[in-house]
C-alpha cells in the first residue's frame, strides 16, 4: 500500500510539472528578428505563473540561450525535452513551436522535490502508525476475548480444586452460560458429582 501510494503521489507530481510546461510552451513564441537578438513574446508573466507552486521557469532560444526567467529562478540545467531531475528539482522541458510547426525554442518548468518527499514521509508515517495501532488493538481484543473465553474454565477449575480439597461432592459446579463444549463439560461434571453424592447418601443410610 505504501509503495502504491508513494508511486501515485510521484506520478501526480510529475504530471503537474509536465502539464505546467506544456501550458507555457503553448503560450510562448520565440521571435527571431532580422537584426538583433531573438526574444520571447506573447507568453504569460513567469513570476505570476510560478508563484502558486514556488516553481521556476525559464525560456530559451533554439540554441539553448536563456531569453527569460522568473525572478529568483533556480538553476534547472540545460534544456532537454521531457522530464529530468536537476539537484533537488524535478524539471520538465518542452519545445516551443511556430505556427508552421518549426521548433523555435524551449521552455523549462521545475519544482522542488522536497514537497513530494515530505508528503510521502507523512504517508509512510500514517501507514506505520496504522499498522502499529491496528496490531495493538488486535492484541488487546485478543487478550479480552481470551480472558472472557477462559473465565468459565477457570471457574470450573476452581470448583474442582475445592471439591478435591474438601472431598465434598454435594457442592455444585457453576451453571454454564453458553451451550458449548465448556457448558457440556460443566454438565457432565455436575452429573458425576450428583451420582457420587447419591452413592455417599446410600452408604450413610445403609450404615445407619
Amino acid at each position: 500500500i505504501g509503495k502504491i501510494a508513494t508511486q501515485r503521489i510521484r506520478d501526480d507530481f510529475n504530471g503537474e510539472v509536465n502539464s505546467a510546461v506544456q501550458i507555457l510552451a503553448s503560450e510562448f513564441r520565440v521571435v527571431y528578428p532580422t537584426f538583433g537578438e531573438p526574444e520571447a513574446q506573447r507568453g504569460p508573466s513567469l513570476d505570476a505563473f510560478v508563484l502558486p507552486d514556488d516553481a521556476s521557469a525559464r525560456v530559451f532560444d533554439v540554441n539553448g540561450n536563456l531569453l527569460e526567467q522568473n525572478k529568483g529562478a533556480e538553476a534547472l540545467g540545460p534544456p532537454h525535452p521531457g522530464l529530468s531531475s536537476h539537484g533537488d528539482m524535478r524539471v520538465a522541458t518542452a519545445a516551443i513551436s511556430s505556427e508552421s510547426g518549426e521548433i523555435t525554442g524551449y521552455v523549462q518548468y521545475g519544482r522542488s522535490l522536497s514537497h513530494v518527499d515530505s508528503t510521502t514521509d507523512r504517508v509512510w508515517l500514517l501507514i506505520v502508525g496504522g499498522i502499529l495501532g491496528g496490531t495493538l488493538l488486535a492484541v488487546f481484543a485478543g487478550v479480552a476475548i481470551a480472558g472472557r473465553a477462559m473465565r468459565p474454565i477457570a471457574s470450573l477449575t476452581a470448583t474442582a480444586k475445592e471439591i478435591a480439597t474438601t472431598r465434598d461432592p454435594s457442592q455444585r459446579m457453576p451453571e454454564p452460560a453458553n451451550d458449548d463444549e465448556v457448558g457440556e463439560l460443566a454438565r457432565t461434571l455436575e452429573k458425576m458429582l450428583r451420582s457420587l453424592d447419591a452413592a455417599r447418601a446410600e452408604r450413610e443410610d445403609a450404615m445407619q
